[in-house]
């Protein structure tokens, strides 16, 4: 009837005039409600959500008591904190977008997968933790050579579990840490292209792993922008520290006058600490580039250290013809290498 608060149904037919008790002369709709908080507690089941979560608009807090939780769609964002007592694990058809204050994995050695076709983009800021489980992102599942990874001004911390970034379409087996059993993770790397230079990119980002492992791959496709970069660790305040910790990296082809496509690049102060053993392997690109200093690893200001042995590999890029500067490992400023009582090899 007229006048009565949410009387509206199904029937319900707006007009111009009050013909009849379902005729509607105006409505209210509300459009400005808060970020809702959502607590799911299935006991011992698995929760599966079929779509993305909290695409279109955030949720407040996301708590999930489960035995297993699954998320199938491009995102996952909350304006709050993000709790999950057992394994998650997002996969994303294009680009994944994961965002919250905060996201833990509770329970000892449970594990966190965000997979995606596309790029693998938590927000900044944002700070995961786990308890003795590995983290994993992996990025350009579908192989088409687009899927990058980004990790700014945040943590990563796993107690003692393995931190593993790439990509691949196929599949294949990697030790988070000693005597863990292993996991499924991709076959290759990041990928970055277009005016994207690093494909990944770890900015005033920390990853801790303890006793775990950390594995970092990228390859960039950049053909429009200098720094063409396969992976790269930038800012005072990115540190790995791990175990044994594995970086791989190939810089772009490039085009036109484009230059300095490193494999791999520690830059301003950032820093690795390995208490295991120390790989670094990097390819230079600008092959299809005129602009030269196309390093296979570039390292300046850094400090690396390991207990173990370590090994710098790097493979100068470039092209006949191009500006030069394409060393295979180029150390400039205060860097500083030490690898204990293990072997160094350069």
């Amino acid at each position: 009837t007229a006048g009565q608060w949410n009387d509206l149904t199904h029937t319900t037919q707006f007009s111009t005039t009050q013909t009849g008790m379902h005729s509607v002369l105006g409505y209210v709709r509300e459009t400005n409600l808060g970020n809702s908080p959502l607590t799911v507690n299935a006991g011992t089941g698995a929760v599966a959500f079929g779509g993305a979560v909290g695409g279109s608009k955030a949720l407040a807090s996301l708590n999930v008591s489960a035995a297993s939780t699954v998320v199938n769609g491009n995102a996952l964002v909350t304006s709050g904190t993000q709790t999950y007592n057992n394994s998650l694990t997002v996969n994303a058809s294009g680009d994944l977008n994961v965002s919250a204050s905060s996201l833990s994995i509770t329970n000892p050695n449970q594990g966190q997968l965000l997979k995606a076709a596309g790029s693998v983009l938590p927000k900044q800021g944002m700070n995961v933790s786990t308890n003795g489980g590995h983290v994993v992102y992996w990025a350009d599942s579908d192989g088409n050579g687009t899927g990058a990874i980004e990790v700014k001004n945040a943590t990563i911390a796993t107690n003692g579990g393995g931190i593993w970034m790439g990509g691949g379409i196929g599949s294949t087996v990697w030790t988070p840490r000693s005597g863990a059993t292993s996991i499924t993770v991709g076959n290759g790397m990041a990928r970055s292209v277009g005016g994207l230079g690093p494909a990944l990119n770890l900015d005033n980002a920390t990853l801790t792993a303890g006793a775990g492992n950390i594995y970092l791959a990228g390859q960039s496709g950049a053909t429009s922008t200098n720094h063409g970069i396969g992976v790269r660790l930038f800012g005072l305040s990115t540190v790995l520290s791990g175990a044994d910790i594995t970086l791989e990296g190939i810089g772009s082809a490039s085009s036109g006058s484009y230059a300095n496509h490193w494999g791999v690049s520690m830059e301003s102060s950032s820093k690795i600490t390995a208490s295991g053993q120390l790989r670094i392997t990097g390819t230079g690109g600008g092959g299809n580039s005129g602009g030269g200093s196309n390093r296979g690893v570039y390292l300046s200001n850094a400090s690396l250290a390991s207990s173990g042995a370590m090994t710098i590999n790097g493979t100068g890029g470039g092209k006949s013809g191009d500006s030069g500067g394409n060393d295979g490992i180029h150390m400039t400023g205060a860097t500083q290498i030490q690898s204990g009582a293990a072997a160094l090899t350069l």
